[in-house]
């Protein structure tokens, strides 16, 4: 099993094991920018979004097994695609599709959109890029997230003046939309996410979760008390967590969810994700530090960031330096050709249904 994580400032580190001792090496060869925003990968092949001085200068690389990174696209070859001038537009996040293999790049704006322009997506597939228009009218902001599995799409967006929360459903690959609304009208960015398991869609955002039917429909799951839940870890059929930015660690079983985790001994971390090797959740970000990584037991937290993560030379191990995991969270498990458990704050593939 091997693990890549995306940091905020250190670019690609990779562990060919989570075991004690952890031995962590960067693999940034070929990378512009160490500045990594989210990290997905299936089989051999590895993509990265990376940031830059300015929204402009973002980009995306791609990896094929142990050679280098090399660069895919550029936000300036995004505009030229979407025939967009707007200077505020960027890309934004990634998600990949590993039955079809498409990739998906969200192409939106930083802030308000200066006029009504569409919200568009790219697709890579077969070496080519392709321009989706989830939404043709209003102007998009606080663009959340993108999933996609198995010929689905899910795309989730804040849109218009004043702003309204937006989910948009594709069942073909990005070739046509639903738009689901009826959501609690919160200018919260909506995190969204596929479980494969019967090919469920979740967002979250404000205080609730909801599950969407592929036509759009959304219905409510969930209300919670902390102040939005964040991510969602799919573990096994009816077992899954979620972690919001209240601290609240939450275990859905059957019916209900539990707070596992009374003592807060997990706080201020931007997601989780669900280690199929070890069986055990693992944290990111803002953890104790100097910690960039840590598993939990149900009790207590323990890092997997390497022997030396608080001092240097930082010798095999995630420095503490690069700081902490990318916004997006971004973890990558593979076994060999295959990926399983994707993606902190996008969606996993280790099974389960709300």
């Amino acid at each position: 099993m091997t693990y890549y994580v995306a940091t905020e400032t250190g670019g690609v580190y990779t562990a060919a094991s989570l075991d004690d001792p952890q031995n962590w090496s960067a693999d940034n060869d070929g990378l512009g920018d160490l500045r990594c925003i989210d990290l997905v990968g299936y089989q051999s092949n590895l993509y990265v979004l990376v940031d830059g001085d300015t929204v402009a200068d973002r980009a995306v690389y791609h990896k094929y097994g142990s050679g280098d990174w090399s660069q895919i696209l550029t936000v300036a070859q995004a505009r030229t695609l979407a025939s967009e001038t707007d200077e505020n537009s960027t890309l934004y996040d990634l998600a990949l599709d590993v039955i079809t293999g498409y990739l998906y790049v969200i192409f939106g704006y930083e802030g308000l959109a200066s006029e009504d322009v569409p919200l568009r997506l790219l697709r890579y597939g077969d070496g080519a890029w392709s321009v989706l228009t989830p939404s043709s009218n209003d102007r998009h902001r606080n663009i959340g997230s993108v999933a996609a599995h198995n010929s689905v799409v899910v795309v989730g967006s804040v849109r218009g003046a004043p702003a309204k929360r937006r989910i948009y459903v594709s069942p073909d690959d990005g070739d046509s939309w639903r738009e689901s609304t009826g959501f609690d009208e919160s200018t919260f960015r909506p995190w969204v996410f596929i479980n494969p398991n019967g090919e469920r869609i979740y967002a979250t955002g404000g205080l609730r979760l909801y599950q969407i039917a592929l036509d759009g429909t959304p219905t409510e799951l969930q209300e919670f008390a902390g102040i939005r839940p964040d991510s969602i870890a799919f573990v096994s059929a009816g077992e899954q967590y979620l972690y919001d930015s209240g601290a609240d660690l939450l275990r859905h079983t059957s019916d209900a969810w539990e707070n596992v985790d009374d003592t807060d001994t997990v706080q201020d971390t931007n997601a989780i994700h669900w280690d199929t090797d070890q069986g055990a959740l693992l944290f990111g970000d803002e953890l104790p530090d100097p910690q960039t990584l840590a598993q939990w037991d149900g009790d207590a937290l323990t890092g997997v960031s390497g022997p030396s993560p608080g001092s240097a030379p930082y010798t095999n191990s995630i420095p503490e330096t690069a700081g902490g995991v990318a916004p997006r969270a971004s973890v990558v498990q593979v076994d060999q050709l295959y990926a399983t458990s994707l993606f902190l704050h996008q969606y996993e593939y280790a099974g389960g249904c709300l």
